[in-house]
């Protein structure tokens, strides 16, 4: 159980953010105001947690830099697939496209090793190549996904296809696609 209590910390961090004065090397109160629990903290779902805080935080202030580095930073500290998404996500908006598309992958390979986030993963993969414009790698993960035959997991969220018309638009192979909304009607 979470000693965090989510919902104040949420206000808080508004609150924070509503009374922020930026100006160059000034950091937001909300960013300083969390890295100064972590070190505070023992317990790993609190610091999971602050962790998720301090990246959403960093990414509302555009600091992409940062997000990377505390990403980082929870990746070596948890290990776990979505912290490695997050590290994904950071080099995406740094455009920094092939050190995300690698870690995309391995936290694709990662969730298909556990069958744990799989759909999550592939998701988040897509989107972003999607955003890229790989569609060839579009096509070819959605032939990896497809050659799974795991069992349905319980720690996954449904069949995310939110970037299937872009992919289409963009050149994706039109019955992958095609494939992919029966599975997501079928769900």
């Amino acid at each position: 159980m979470y000693s965090i209590d989510d919902k104040q910390l949420s206000s808080d961090l508004r609150h924070l953010r509503d009374q922020t004065v930026t100006g160059d090397g000034v950091e937001p109160s909300g960013i300083n105001f969390l890295k100064s629990m972590l070190p505070e903290l023992t317990d790993p779902d609190d610091r999971y947690r602050i962790y998720q805080y301090l990246l959403s935080e960093l990414r509302i202030h555009s600091d992409f830099v940062g997000a990377l580095e505390w990403a980082q930073k929870r990746l070596v500290e948890f290990g776990d697939i979505v912290s490695r998404d997050s590290v994904a996500r950071a080099l995406l908006e740094l455009g920094r496209n092939l050190e995300a598309l690698t870690e995309f992958r391995i936290a694709f390979r990662a969730a298909v090793e556990s069958n744990k986030l799989v759909n999550f993963t592939f998701g988040e993969f897509m989107r972003a190549m999607v955003k890229v414009g790989d569609i060839e790698t579009v096509n070819s993960v959605t032939r990896e996904y497809f050659a799974l035959k795991l069992p349905k997991s319980e720690a996954d969220c449904a069949l995310e296809t939110d970037w299937l018309d872009v992919a289409e638009a963009q050149g994706a192979q039109r019955e992958l696609i095609g494939e992919l909304r029966r599975r997501k009607s079928s769900n």
